[in-house]
């Protein structure tokens, strides 16, 4: 099956070349609403899109949602609070799954895997950045200057994965991607 993904991949490339090239040839109204359009392609043919307007607006969206799910987390004295308003079942069952101490009430989560995964102080907050990787999925990063003797900041990443359900979004799925302190050696599972 695999001889059979590389004339796909480029008869797929080809045409894509074509419909990008004709449009770009087109009057200067045609180029405006190729312009409109943005090709993103990484380092192999499957992985090409095209970002219409809508999908952008809705990108930009979920990356408001994000910024705003952290922030109410960040701010609220209950955080789980603000995960069960915010994460799919799915997701919730995960973070109850990855608790791994005593839980008084039953329903305990780990609600820090969203902030941090270590038992080691990582000391203040410096911020967080979001960034898209595809429609669906963001990659959040938080980054926290040490208080300890040892100096250099802590970075802790993940993937998120994000859906729409109804007139808003959840975040359905986390994935850690970086979990390191400067000092050490890259530990980037990317």
């Amino acid at each position: 099956m695999k001889h059979l993904t590389s004339p796909i991949a480029f008869l797929t490339a080809l045409t894509m070349s074509a419909f990008v090239g004709v449009a770009c040839m087109g009057t200067s109204r045609d180029k405006t609403q190729v312009d409109s359009l943005e090709v993103a392609a990484n380092d192999t043919v499957e992985a090409m899109t095209i970002v219409t307007p809508e999908v952008a607006a809705q990108m930009a969206a979920c990356k408001e949602f994000l910024n705003n799910f952290y922030q109410n987390m960040w701010d609220s004295e209950d955080d789980s609070e603000v995960i069960r308003e915010n994460v799919t079942p799915r997701l919730l069952k995960y973070l109850r799954d990855s608790y791994d101490y005593d839980c008084l009430d039953g329903d305990c989560m780990a609600t820090w895997l969203f902030f941090y995964n270590t038992t080691a102080d990582v000391g203040e907050l410096k911020g967080w950045t979001i960034d898209t990787i595809d429609q669906y999925t963001y990659k959040v990063v938080c980054t926290y200057e040490r208080g300890d003797a040892t100096g250099g900041d802590y970075e802790y990443g993940v993937l998120l994965g994000v859906v729409k359900t109804g007139d808003t979004f959840k975040v359905d799925d986390l994935e850690e991607v970086i979990n390191r302190f400067e000092d050490e050696e890259e530990s980037d599972e990317e």
